[in-house]
């Protein structure tokens, strides 16, 4: 059996600052890319699945996921994630670009899922996928994943699991637990073995907005390290304790103006 080695990326753009950062830190790290794979943004199959699921909000998902992140790379500073890429110096603007200029092989794909996309991965032969945006993710692609799918959430496992973390922290007057988590996937929401968590210190912060841009500008290098250590074996992982925590959901724009006014307060 040929030994699995490297990682392979997941992206919901090509675009998107986080994954770009993750792979150039990847590589200056000379970690194995066996490959990258992409969903496309606009696709009818995944519209109208995010139509269901989240309404007229997914127009502005795709603002956000695909206008302000080519801005952010392109011309200004929209998030952390577009911040910290500009850190980098001059990169390459697109996982496209990056891809083609070291050799990457790379797939755009409707569905994650799919049976084409499933082969993607297990041709690939990788010890570790890297999720770093796109969606849910299922038990097929989980076991063709070697060690595992690695997701960095934006919240501190497990006692915040699920949405609007950050936000949930201020409203449960709990900003010491604002942070995120580097763990990997299972089937559950944010339930899967622990890799690090990282708490963001925000006793100095203002807004819970820059509580959020905080934790944005940290996502990158963190999940880069922990891949690093991960391929090479250097790594650890802690099971979750279930009756820590819950799932949280997402806020309604009252509850996040209210979160907003109890940040810090």
């Amino acid at each position: 059996m040929i030994e699995r080695k490297g990682v392979l990326i997941l992206s919901a753009s090509s675009y998107s600052a986080f994954s770009i950062s993750v792979l150039k830190l990847l590589l200056d790290q000379e970690v194995p890319i066996r490959g990258v794979m992409i969903q496309k943004l606009v696709d009818r199959n995944r519209l109208l699945k995010e139509l269901k699921s989240s309404g007229l909000s997914i127009f502005g998902k795709i603002f956000k996921k695909l206008i302000l992140q080519r801005l952010g790379i392109g011309k200004s500073l929209q998030d952390g994630f577009s911040t910290y890429y500009k850190t980098l110096g001059k990169q390459s603007s697109s996982l496209i670009e990056l891809c083609e200029q070291h050799g990457i092989p790379y797939k755009f794909t409707s569905d994650f899922h799919a049976s084409d996309s499933l082969q993607f991965v297990e041709d690939s032969n990788c010890a570790l996928v890297a999720f770093t945006g796109g969606g849910l993710i299922r038990q097929p692609l989980i076991a063709k994943a070697g060690i595992g799918v690695l997701n960095c959430h934006m919240g501190i496992l497990p006692k915040y699991r699920g949405m609007d973390c950050t936000y949930w922290c201020s409203l449960n007057r709990d900003c010491n637990n604002i942070g995120f988590t580097v763990h990997l996937m299972d089937t559950g929401v944010d339930t899967g073995p622990i890799f690090k968590t990282h708490h963001v210190d925000v006793s100095q912060m203002q807004t819970v907005e820059q509580a959020v841009f905080e934790i944005e500008y940290k996502m990158a290098p963190a999940m880069a390290d922990a891949i690093g250590k991960i391929v090479r074996g250097d790594a650890t992982f802690t099971p979750q304790n279930m009756g820590e925590g819950r799932q949280y959901f997402t806020l309604s724009p009252e509850c996040l103006d209210l979160s907003r006014r109890l940040f810090n307060a």
